[in-house]
This record gives C-alpha cells, structure tokens and sequence, in this order.
C-alpha cells in the first residue's frame, strides 16, 4: 500500500480558497449566516478564523449535554506526565499520542453513560453521530484501534483525518490536537495552516471537545492560542478542564 503522506503545499491552502483568492465581487460572497453549529460553537469559529462576520442564528441545543460538560469544552493534558507526542524514527514521518487517545475514548464512554441515564435527551431517540478527528495519519490509527474495544450503545463514531472531514457535519466532534513536545514543534497545526484547524472544529451541531496540551498550544501564536483565548475569556458556554 502507498503512504501518500502530507507536505506543506499541500495544506496551505485548498482548491476552494484559491479560487476564492482569484475571484471578485459578485461572484465571490461571503455568507455571513450558519445554521449548523449551536451558537457557542459558531461563535468560537466566527471570532477565531472570520473576525467576528459570521453570525449563528439558530439556538439548537442537546438536552441535558451541559449537565456534564460546556458546549465548547478543550480537556487539558498539560499537567500530565504522558502527554508528549509518541517518539519517531527517522523513516516515520507520522505521529500519534496514546495519551490522548486514551481520553478521547473515555470521554465518549461518559456521554454514552450519560444517554442511558436519560442526563442526555437525544432527539428522536437516535444514537449520536460523533467524529473523532485528528491531524495525523498515526493518530488516526491509533484512535481507531482504541475505538474497536469501545461498546457504545448511544453513539456512532468514526475517525477520520482533518482532511476527511471537510464537508461532514455531525451531532459531536472530538478532535485530538496530538502534537506536544519540547521543541515547539506545531508541523501542520502551525500558524500557516489555521484553516486546517477551522476544518476540523466546525463540523458539530452540539457540542465540541478538544483534548490537548493547552500550555502547549498557547507557546506559539497561531489558530490554536486563538481558540484557548476565546475559550478562556467565555466561561459561560465554554471550558477549560484538566483532564
């Protein structure tokens, strides 16, 4: 099988921002209305990565998700011994971070519990739709095998890459931020490619969980301070939580 591995060419940009970039007006419009994300999501995104233009009319909620968690929350790694990035050799070119993995799974564990407790009122009575999202291809793996022991009886969930994700929607999404070290190194989480990290927190209508290392994502600018700071500076629908 061929490993048709990411370069920075490659996620700068995308088809459709350079065709924005070469447009004008009439023909390029921003649409200024979501109606997928609950407002504490949109918001987040609005503010982050479109200066505040794009607006989130609609106030749909889960029933009963705040009871045990913001609809923004990012489950902070940073004061725990396991949350480097897994190390590499020098013919790999991927990374995973079992640590995260391992909350990621945990935390959909609690919601699932919390559906069959009736905490959570999922309309219609429907499992939750869920994505978990990660920027490397490794943690995709490793999400996925962790996933595979998961019996979940509320939730649907599929891992996918940031870059599979483009165009989904969901009820829930988990993205696991994987990159921690003590070079500073952000690769395709850095500031060039905020829109990557656009993609993969603007795909849930309810409710948005980051699991990363916050003192490390807040040691650089760039997308992801962007978002801590929103989320530090809006306790009423957003948290920060250690894990």
């Amino acid at each position: 099988m061929v490993d048709h591995q990411l370069i920075p060419e490659l996620v700068k940009t995308t088809l459709f921002q350079y065709l924005a970039n070469h447009t004008n007006d009439p023909v390029k419009h921003l649409l200024r209305e979501q109606y997928r994300m609950t407002p504490a999501i949109g918001n987040m995104i609005s503010t982050c990565f479109y200066k505040g233009q794009l607006i989130s009319p609609s106030s749909h909620e889960l029933t009963g998700y705040a009871s045990i968690n913001k609809p923004v929350l990012w489950l902070d790694t940073s004061a725990l011994p396991g949350r480097r990035e897994s190390d590499r050799d020098s013919a790999e070119t991927s990374i995973s971070n079992p640590l995260e993995s391992r909350l990621a799974m945990s935390r959909l564990e609690v919601i699932d519990q919390a559906i069959d407790k009736q905490v959570i009122d999922v309309p219609g009575g429907k499992p939750l739709d869920v994505l978990v999202i990660a920027p490397y291809g490794r943690q995709v793996q490793e999400l996925t095998r962790r996933l595979a022991s998961l019996k979940l009886k509320h939730i649907i969930p599929e891992v996918l890459s940031v870059d599979a994700v483009q165009g989904r929607e969901c009820d829930l999404a988990v993205f696991s931020v994987t990159r921690s070290n003590a070079q500073g190194g952000f690769g395709f989480l850095g500031q060039p490619y905020w829109r990557r990290i656009n993609v993969a927190l603007s795909r849930a209508r309810f409710g948005l969980i980051i699991v990363g290392d916050a003192g490390f994502c807040r040691s650089k600018p760039g997308a992801l301070r962007d978002v801590l700071d929103y989320i530090g500076a809006h306790p009423q629908e957003c948290e920060i939580r250690d894990a």
